[in-house]
């Protein structure tokens, strides 16, 4: 017993929690339960703390201690709130108890900050948010990184300096949450908005597939920061049609058809034939009259341009139109069908 105590006044809690563990295995003493708890909460495992907690009270329902670690959990958890009432649960049993009157007043004043950021960030004062979620970490500690409180307020913090455009901090706040807790999903989900904001698409859709192959695929969010993933990273491959056709993103139909006429005449294979080309030159004046008429065939029709406009690559816009027309035939009972832009028979 008097080695756990060493341990957990020395910060030692996997050691703490060791020690005490196997004391469990022996005796149900409230105070090796106790001091359990104590190390499970250094650790920032809330469950096992609660449960333990939760022995303490129903074995002897006045044990202050025994309140003071599970307000001590709820505060761990971020419900700020349940915590307070427990806590001051706690200091009713014992009035002179020091830990329950500490943790109480630490409680407080984070959870005010705490309210205070969210608030600024509903009010769209970012950098308040940032002062705010900052005050509040440093008003929390010491505090277990694998606390879920330590992993809500850093994630939120990114969030708000997401909104400042200040992405590489946003990225080292949910780094310090994954480092210990790789299944804290807020926190991959800000890393993505951070990473598209730096234009690191691919590295966005290559962690989002990870993590569905791993343990995200019934997070809907997930897979919708997938989605938006693979969907920049083919916006940012596709070829640009306005710049290869030489026409501003304005350029009525009938300009993008004359200036479609004059590019093709520049690239059309048969002004590559000659013996003073090299098969590259051909080659790539090939490619490039290929792609122009997929341009003019996209930028001519309203419903197509209007989709690449939105970002869609040739393929997607390709499902798209199939889906249309699909729909199209359904109404119509199998006579109409998807022509020019949105319209139909």
């Amino acid at each position: 017993m008097n080695k756990g105590i060493i341990e957990l006044q020395e910060g030692n809690f996997a050691s703490a929690k060791s020690t005490f563990g196997s004391l469990l295995r022996k005796t149900g003493s409230i105070s090796v339960i106790l001091a359990a708890a104590q190390a499970d909460l250094g650790l920032g495992l809330t469950d096992s703390a609660l449960r333990l907690s939760l022995r303490i009270i129903r074995s002897d329902n006045c044990n202050a201690e025994g309140y003071v670690v599970r307000g001590q959990c709820m505060y761990l958890m971020g419900d700020f709130d349940r915590s307070m009432t427990v806590l001051r649960e706690a200091v009713r049993f014992d009035p002179d108890c020091v830990s329950a009157k500490t943790s109480l007043r630490q409680c407080r004043r984070v959870g005010t900050e705490a309210k205070e950021a969210r608030q600024a960030a509903f009010q769209r004062r970012f950098d308040e948010a940032v002062n705010h979620f900052s005050t509040a970490l440093d008003e929390a500690q010491p505090l277990s990184h694998n606390a879920p409180l330590y992993c809500m307020l850093h994630s939120e913090r990114a969030e708000a300096y997401l909104r400042l455009k200040q992405y590489e901090l946003a990225l080292k706040d949910c780094s310090l949450v994954l480092y210990t807790r790789e299944d804290f999903e807020a926190a991959w989900l800000v890393k993505a908005k951070a990473l598209h904001g730096l234009g690191r698409h691919e590295e966005a859709r290559d962690e989002m597939s990870d993590l569905l192959n791993k343990w995200g695929s019934g997070s809907e969010s997930i897979r919708d920061a997938y989605n938006k993933a693979d969907f920049e990273v083919r916006k940012k491959n596709r070829p640009d049609f306005y710049e290869l056709l030489g026409v501003p993103s304005i350029a009525s139909e009938m300009e993008i058809k004359k200036q479609y006429k004059v590019k093709a005449m520049e690239f059309h294979p048969d002004r590559f034939s000659g013996a003073k080309y090299t098969d590259s030159q051909r080659k790539e004046a090939e490619e490039k009259f290929k792609l122009m008429g997929e341009g003019l065939e996209i930028l001519c029709d309203d419903f197509k341009r209007q989709l690449y406009d939105k970002g869609y690559d040739q393929s997607a816009i390709k499902d798209r139109v199939a889906a249309a027309q699909q729909a199209a035939n359904r109404r119509s009972g199998g006579h109409g069908g998807y022509h020019h832009g949105y319209g139909s028979h």
